[in-house]
């Protein structure tokens, strides 16, 4: 249910999972997927050009299309005395809805579409029982799947990134890793500019109290745009959630997450801040009732792109 905001349904669904087979004592394999549905403003340069005022005036977009992302990863995971190695490939699939215009017509907005596939490869070496200081690299291509776009952009694109950081693991109380680095994409078509910029990652797992948990976490990544003299942005995110059993059958939960899009080429940056107050009322160990309140604000210097939302679940 939408309190404020612009009046209309926004479904979002998300899935996750995760497996660790041990293989020996020293070495794991890590398996991982995970699935989101969201919808979005139309961004495709096929959508641009079909509703181009000088060309098409009064002619605008009635939907949010459909994005869906599914993505993956494999990694084997080996320690060695007080030497630990990573080996990571992954990928991600990402394919966009059409748009309907104010007309009826429909647009394909498949110049969006890409396939990411790409390998990480981390080294650490434990100088104590808590301090675990590592290296990482790594490498992906992003492969669109019309390309050049019917603007004629080629967006085809090659990332890597450089880290240095540390792990640190104090037990149930507290556990984590922090790193900082450099990330590049490189684009393939000339007119737009490469996105690079400082890499930050990190992830905290803090129980200060019984019944109390804290959890935390840093992440870099690269978006790819449809506009024209867009080359897409360096996203920023950072989340904090904190989890209290107050009773045996009851949880209270809440969060905070902030989203600073640096955009490369001719757009605005956007800044995204929201945050959730949840509580949980369990039926038994296995099912319980959830109930939400969510507010999210986007900040931009263009006003049009400003916008403000409180949902109920």
């Amino acid at each position: 249910m939408r309190l404020s905001g612009e009046a209309e349904t926004e479904p979002t669904a998300q899935a996750n999972a995760a497996l660790r087979v041990d293989i020996d004592r020293e070495t794991q394999l890590n398996l991982s997927g995970a699935y989101a549905y969201r919808k979005d403003d139309p961004g495709s340069a096929a959508v641009a050009i079909a509703t181009d005022p000088l060309l098409f005036p009064g002619l605008g977009t009635v939907n949010d299309p459909v994005t869906q992302t599914l993505s993956g990863a494999a990694g084997l995971q080996r320690q060695a005395g007080p030497f630990s190695a990573l080996a990571e490939i992954n990928g991600e699939r990402q394919v966009h809805g059409d748009a309907t215009l104010t007309d009826g017509r429909t647009v394909s907005q498949d110049d969006l579409d890409y396939t990411r596939y790409g390998a990480r490869l981390r080294g650490g070496y434990s100088i104590s029982p808590v301090l675990t200081p590592f290296a990482e690299i790594e490498y992906s291509r992003r492969v669109m799947d019309v390309r050049p776009d019917p603007a004629g952009i080629d967006r085809n694109a090659v990332r890597y990134a450089l880290r240095l950081g540390t792990a640190f693991d104090r037990g149930e109380k507290l556990s984590g890793e922090i790193a900082l680095g450099y990330v590049h994409e490189d684009i393939a078509d000339a007119t737009l500019g490469d996105i690079g910029g400082l890499s930050v990652a990190g992830a905290l797992n803090w129980s200060p109290r019984r019944e109390t948990d804290v959890s935390a976490g840093l992440s870099t990544s690269t978006t790819t745009s449809g506009s024209a003299g867009v080359s897409g942005a360096l996203v920023y995110a950072a989340n904090l959630g904190i989890t209290h059993r107050a009773r045996a059958d009851l949880e209270l939960n809440g969060g905070l997450n902030v989203e600073y899009d640096d955009v490369v080429g001719a757009a605005e940056d956007e800044i995204t801040v929201g945050g959730t107050l949840g509580a949980t009322w369990w039926f038994n160990r296995f099912a319980g009732l959830t109930g939400r309140v969510s507010h999210e604000r986007t900040f931009s210097d263009d006003p049009a792109e400003e916008s403000s939302s409180t949902n109920a679940f």
